[in-house]
């Protein structure tokens, strides 16, 4: 689907590893970058070229890494370890878990409102799936059933006891679209051959205006979760309409100190859609993005409209803002890419075309106008079946130098030091979720 393919390759431009730093030992080859000099890329609305007045290519990217690394400074693993060593002592000490199995089949049952040979009807309701569950001696039982609410209760290595509970509440909107849907294919055989049989699958989701999960440890909560939703249906069908209907979903994670807030997923009508999401830690606003969209955004074969905004801000220091003018033409010409990627003139000549409709210019506090510019920059690796074309976010700076994932994009001895810290606080989330790995 080009709107999924579209946002997708949005949300990988404004990757914070992707765009700061190093994150493997590849050595694939670009065509030209740093080595050449120069100008990398062109086109129109690239914003290369362009320097901030008082700030040199060379403090550009000193800003840069000091962001890196103030930002990994304040993700520390071991704030995580509670969660994780409950999680572990949950999975080392619950052998037998047949009993969930058979409830959430029979829940699931519950859900099939009409079946026939050739469609099967699924409504599926949260509270459907109510019930709560006790750990004893590695063993889940169901101690309760007529309950509003889904619970797993157990004792963690100290006796202290612990739960993980989901509640739902506000009014149930019905929602079906097609993209729900699955198909199951029997073959049946005779002494004449096999022929097909497909049975398509319906699903229909009862949406709560409001999903709450906890988790608790000798009563304190450890992580919480919430999910509001907000579903404008037009037809008493349920069936939700892109072209006529609304929707608005927001989602908060807290584990600890952290934050993970999704404030707004908007989609209005197929004419307008929204995205913003921070992390935090206590409080404070670490990493934020925000896009917005307009134009007809309902049909993947015939996508009409741009990304009117994007915002991406790393500690109110460092911001990547821009537009995409076309989002047809920029989702065409990245699909165009993809299928030319063993034709290297193709598939840069796709490339550039792509760019020329992107606007992504690099901001630093303090200093006016954009610093540098990001662009999809094209890289190739062999393989057994020869080179192949992919592409990658890259910073250009105004002196012609780019920084991208790929280590051999990194000039000077710059981001060492970040790159060693995402590593290690990599190596950290290891030890801390995987005792194993950590012994």
């Amino acid at each position: 689907m080009k709107k999924i393919k579209f946002f997708a390759m949005v949300f990988m431009a404004l990757s914070v590893q992707s765009a700061l730093v190093s994150c493997g030992d590849d050595n694939p080859s670009g065509d030209g970058g740093i080595e050449q000099g120069g100008q990398t890329g062109g086109g129109s609305g690239d914003g290369g070229g362009q320097s901030a007045p008082g700030l040199s290519t060379v403090e550009q990217k000193q800003r840069l890494e000091q962001a890196a690394n103030e930002l990994m400074g304040l993700v520390d693993a071991a704030d995580f370890s509670s969660v994780a060593d409950l999680i572990d002592y949950v999975a080392e000490n619950s052998s037998d878990g047949s009993e969930v199995d058979s409830w959430f089949d029979h829940c699931a049952g519950l859900c099939e409102l009409s079946a026939t040979d050739d469609l099967v009807k699924n409504v599926y309701k949260a509270s459907n799936f109510y019930g709560q569950f006790e750990l004893r001696n590695g063993r889940w039982t169901q101690t309760a059933s007529n309950v509003q609410y889904l619970e797993f209760r157990f004792t963690d290595g100290s006796g202290a006891p612990c739960s993980l509970r989901l509640d739902c509440s506000g009014a149930e909107t019905p929602v079906h679209h097609d993209s729900f849907d699955d198909e199951e294919w029997d073959y049946n055989y005779s002494s004449d051959g096999y022929y097909s049989v497909m049975t398509r699958i319906e699903n229909t989701f009862v949406v709560p205006e409001r999903i709450d999960v906890t988790l608790t440890q000798g009563g304190a909560t450890l992580a919480t979760a919430s999910l509001g939703s907000d579903i404008s249906i037009s037809s008493g069908s349920g069936d939700f309409d892109y072209k006529r209907d609304r929707a608005e979903l927001s989602l908060a994670v807290a584990v600890g100190a952290y934050g993970v807030a999704v404030d707004r997923v908007a989609f209005n009508a197929g004419r307008t859609a929204a995205f913003s999401q921070k992390l935090t830690k206590d409080g404070r606003e670490l990493v934020t993005l925000a896009m917005e969209a307009d134009g007809d955004l309902t049909d993947d074969d015939n996508l009409t409209g741009r990304l009117t905004s994007l915002d991406f801000n790393i500690l109110d220091k460092v911001w990547l803002k821009g537009s995409i003018s076309s989002i047809d033409r920029f989702a065409r010409y990245l699909e165009s890419a993809g299928a030319n990627s063993r034709d290297e003139a193709a598939y840069k000549a796709d490339l550039e075309r792509a760019n020329g409709l992107m606007e992504l210019g690099l901001y630093f506090a303090g200093v006016d106008g954009p610093s540098a510019s990001m662009r999809l920059y094209p890289f190739s690796e062999r393989g057994y079946n020869g080179e192949e074309w992919y592409c990658e976010p890259v910073l250009v700076f105004p002196d012609g130098s780019s920084y991208s994932t790929m280590q051999s994009y990194f000039a000077d001895g710059f981001f060492e030091s970040v790159i060693e810290s995402f590593k290690k606080l990599g190596d950290d989330f290891v030890r801390v979720f995987d005792q194993e790995a950590g012994a």
